[in-house]
């Protein structure tokens, strides 16, 4: 018979997961950018400047400082939340 054993976890490796990422204006339009930037996320690291063309829809208040605002989490149930002006850099965790 063999049992089944999990790594404890400090040794198991942490995962990054994007739960939601809106990008645009508070009470205006805001586009859900979680599903493109999971997709860009490379050995649990998140690495991108805050820019229009991360969304495939374009801008999505012309001529306004968007913000992206990104709720994660990183090896457990325990989500964060960071902002980040367009223009910006972010890199979670």
């Amino acid at each position: 018979m063999t049992t089944k054993t999990s790594l404890p976890s400090r040794i198991r490796p942490k995962k990054l997961e994007i739960v939601s990422a809106l990008y645009g204006l508070d009470g205006m339009r805001n586009y859900d950018l979680a599903e493109i930037l999971q997709s860009r996320v490379s050995d649990s690291v998140l690495d991108v400047w805050v820019e229009n063309d991360l969304s495939p829809l374009g801008d999505p208040v012309e001529g306004q400082l968007k913000r992206l605002k990104v709720k994660y989490s990183y090896g457990g149930p325990l989500e964060k939340t960071i902002t980040r002006k367009e223009h910006e850099h972010l890199v979670l965790p």
